[in-house]
Protein backbone atom coordinates (compact mmCIF):
# COMPACT_ATOMS: atom_id res chain seq x y z
CA UNK A 1 0.00 0.00 0.00
CA UNK A 2 1.40 3.36 -0.97
CA UNK A 3 1.86 6.35 1.30
CA UNK A 4 -0.89 8.16 -0.60
CA UNK A 5 -3.38 5.35 0.03
CA UNK A 6 -2.42 5.23 3.71
CA UNK A 7 -2.83 8.98 4.09
CA UNK A 8 -6.16 8.93 2.29
CA UNK A 9 -7.53 6.09 4.43
CA UNK A 10 -6.87 8.22 7.54
CA UNK A 11 -8.69 11.15 5.93
CA UNK A 12 -12.44 10.89 6.56
CA UNK A 13 -13.28 12.93 3.45
CA UNK A 14 -12.04 10.07 1.22
CA UNK A 15 -14.17 7.18 2.40
CA UNK A 16 -14.86 5.86 -1.09
CA UNK A 17 -12.89 4.75 -4.12
CA UNK A 18 -13.86 5.10 -7.77
CA UNK A 19 -12.08 2.37 -9.72
CA UNK A 20 -12.02 2.64 -13.54
CA UNK A 21 -10.63 0.05 -15.92
CA UNK A 22 -8.16 1.69 -18.31
CA UNK A 23 -6.54 -1.31 -20.03
CA UNK A 24 -7.86 -4.52 -21.52
CA UNK A 25 -7.79 -7.80 -19.64
CA UNK A 26 -6.92 -9.68 -22.83
CA UNK A 27 -3.55 -11.38 -22.44
CA UNK A 28 -3.39 -10.97 -18.68
CA UNK A 29 -3.05 -13.72 -16.10
CA UNK A 30 -6.20 -15.57 -15.02
CA UNK A 31 -5.85 -14.15 -11.49
CA UNK A 32 -5.91 -10.63 -12.90
CA UNK A 33 -9.01 -11.35 -14.99
CA UNK A 34 -10.73 -12.83 -11.95
CA UNK A 35 -9.85 -9.82 -9.84
CA UNK A 36 -11.25 -7.44 -12.46
CA UNK A 37 -14.46 -9.46 -12.57
CA UNK A 38 -14.68 -9.43 -8.78
CA UNK A 39 -14.32 -5.64 -8.88
CA UNK A 40 -17.20 -5.54 -11.36
CA UNK A 41 -15.03 -4.24 -14.20
CA UNK A 42 -15.60 -5.98 -17.49
CA UNK A 43 -14.84 -3.34 -20.13
CA UNK A 44 -12.43 -0.47 -20.62
CA UNK A 45 -13.88 2.78 -19.34
CA UNK A 46 -16.29 1.18 -16.87
CA UNK A 47 -16.19 2.39 -13.27
CA UNK A 48 -17.33 1.02 -9.95
CA UNK A 49 -17.48 2.56 -6.49
CA UNK A 50 -16.22 0.91 -3.31
CA UNK A 51 -15.86 1.67 0.36
CA UNK A 52 -12.16 2.18 1.09
CA UNK A 53 -11.04 -1.03 2.83
CA UNK A 54 -8.01 -3.28 3.08
CA UNK A 55 -9.64 -5.98 0.98
CA UNK A 56 -10.44 -3.63 -1.89
CA UNK A 57 -6.99 -2.02 -1.69
CA UNK A 58 -5.43 -5.49 -2.01
CA UNK A 59 -7.50 -6.26 -5.08
CA UNK A 60 -6.58 -2.92 -6.62
CA UNK A 61 -2.89 -3.57 -5.91
CA UNK A 62 -3.09 -6.81 -7.89
CA UNK A 63 -4.47 -5.08 -11.01
CA UNK A 64 -2.95 -1.62 -10.53
CA UNK A 65 -1.55 -1.67 -14.07
CA UNK A 66 -5.07 -2.13 -15.50
CA UNK A 67 -7.09 0.37 -13.45
CA UNK A 68 -7.06 3.95 -12.23
CA UNK A 69 -8.24 4.84 -8.73
CA UNK A 70 -9.76 8.08 -7.47
CA UNK A 71 -10.36 8.78 -3.79
CA UNK A 72 -13.73 10.47 -3.41
CA UNK A 73 -15.87 11.69 -0.57
CA UNK A 74 -19.47 10.95 0.28
CA UNK A 75 -20.61 14.11 -1.51
CA UNK A 76 -19.10 12.89 -4.82
CA UNK A 77 -21.04 9.63 -5.04
CA UNK A 78 -23.20 9.24 -8.14
CA UNK A 79 -26.57 10.90 -7.66
CA UNK A 80 -28.27 9.13 -10.58
CA UNK A 81 -28.13 5.74 -8.86
CA UNK A 82 -29.65 6.27 -5.42
CA UNK A 83 -29.71 2.53 -4.64
CA UNK A 84 -25.96 2.21 -5.17
CA UNK A 85 -25.24 5.33 -3.10
CA UNK A 86 -27.51 4.07 -0.29
CA UNK A 87 -25.76 0.68 -0.37
CA UNK A 88 -22.33 2.31 -0.13
CA UNK A 89 -23.42 4.54 2.75
CA UNK A 90 -24.89 1.53 4.58
CA UNK A 91 -21.61 -0.35 4.11
CA UNK A 92 -19.67 2.62 5.42
CA UNK A 93 -21.74 2.91 8.59
CA UNK A 94 -21.58 -0.86 9.07
CA UNK A 95 -17.78 -0.73 8.82
CA UNK A 96 -17.66 1.77 11.66
CA UNK A 97 -17.11 4.94 9.66
CA UNK A 98 -18.79 8.22 10.43
CA UNK A 99 -21.76 9.37 8.41
CA UNK A 100 -21.89 13.14 8.12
Amino acid sequence: MTKETTAMSKNKSADFLKVTQIKSQIGTKPLHRGTLNALGLRRIGRSNYFVNSKEINGMIARVAHLVSVEHIGEDQLPKNDDKKAAKLLAALTKAGGSKK
